[in-house]
């Protein structure tokens, strides 16, 4: 576990699973629900997707994938998927924003390769030789 800055370490006393520097009173079912989501994702999509679940005035979880550079999380009617370059892309599924993220890289890509070709086109002009 990552080290926590002071004050927003969660502390369980009965039902609440919060911090001090949240306040917000958050549950230890709110938690535990964060983390089945984020787990049970997780293993849908595979590929090295690890869940994670953080606590703000409530608790939240994404499923991230390090390897592939995009982090998915739910929202109202579907999913974002976020490219770490900081593009998003929404779906109502998370299959689909990841779909959707890699045909916008793909896109991207084949017009960099374009310009790419493109330049390697040009000559650099000879330069003149001098006379003695």
């Amino acid at each position: 576990m990552k080290t926590k800055p002071n004050g927003w370490v969660p502390i369980r006393k009965d039902a609440i699973y919060c911090s001090a520097a949240c306040g917000g009173g958050c549950t230890w079912n709110a938690f535990r629900g964060a983390q089945k989501q984020a787990e049970a994702l997780c293993k849908k999509l595979g590929h090295g997707f690890k869940p994670k679940v953080w606590e703000n005035l409530g608790w939240y979880w994404t499923a991230d994938s390090a390897s592939m550079g995009i982090t998915i999380w739910k929202v109202d009617g579907g999913f974002f998927a976020q490219v770490h370059n900081g593009n998003y892309f929404r779906h109502k599924t998370a299959v689909g924003a990841i779909l959707a993220a890699r045909e916008h890289a793909e896109d991207t890509a084949f017009k960099i390769n374009q310009a790419l070709c493109n330049l390697r086109k040009f000559q650099p002009p000879k330069a003149k030789k001098k006379k003695p």
